[in-house]
């Protein structure tokens, strides 16, 4: 549900962001290759419905919009159960909207999971990473990157070369169907044990 994306067509689909319409060109190459069952895009839920206020002074009385939900992707993975995929941008931000209507949903649904994913490419290349827990995570990346690229502080442009592969000594990640990656804890390490790694 991107708000701040920029617009984009592909496959004579509409896609209310960049990262959208990647995330789809990814996963359909995925199930092409037998990896998940099946994908939705955009499947609406219903959060609260329609209504008419009903106050004292009928002048006052005002109709309320319906609110829903709509992540990007409903995907069935191969043993049938299913999770709710929503896509953000390079930075990884999550808009309070989106958060609150995350926790809307489960209220109501509380049988599928939902996860923002993006792309954290100064930190993690160009893998897809779940990043529903938010600042926290990213918080301890970039405290992890800065103190292995001393310049960089400041310098969000910086090019690295790294991958997940290379964070596993300071974080445990685990794959989801070949899609895309979740932390699952940081690995305590002495200070001492920090590489720098030479630019």
């Amino acid at each position: 549900m991107a708000r701040f994306g920029k617009k984009c067509t592909y496959d004579n689909f509409n896609f209310d962001s960049e990262a959208e319409r990647d995330f789809y060109i990814y996963i359909k190459s995925i199930k092409t290759k037998g990896g998940i069952k099946d994908f939705i895009m955009q499947v609406t839920y219903p959060l609260q419905e329609e209504f008419t206020t009903n106050f004292d002074h009928s002048w006052t009385n005002v109709k309320i919009q319906p609110i829903v939900f709509s992540p990007d992707y409903l995907i069935t993975l191969n043993d049938d159960s299913q999770i709710l995929v929503d896509t953000k941008g390079s930075s990884g931000c999550i808009e309070v909207d989106s958060q609150l209507r995350r926790k809307m949903l489960l209220y109501r649904n509380p049988t599928i999971p939902i996860i923002f994913i993006a792309k954290l490419p100064i930190y993690l290349g160009s893998k897809w990473v779940e990043i529903t827990a938010g600042s926290d995570f990213q918080a301890k990346l970039r405290l992890k990157y800065g103190k292995l690229y001393p310049s960089s502080k400041g310098n969000k442009s910086k090019p690295i070369n790294w991958k997940i592969d290379n964070w596993k000594e300071y974080f445990n990640f685990h794959e989801v169907s070949g899609m895309f990656y979740v932390w699952d804890n940081t690995i305590t390490i002495k200070k001492t044990k920090v590489k720098k790694v030479s630019e």
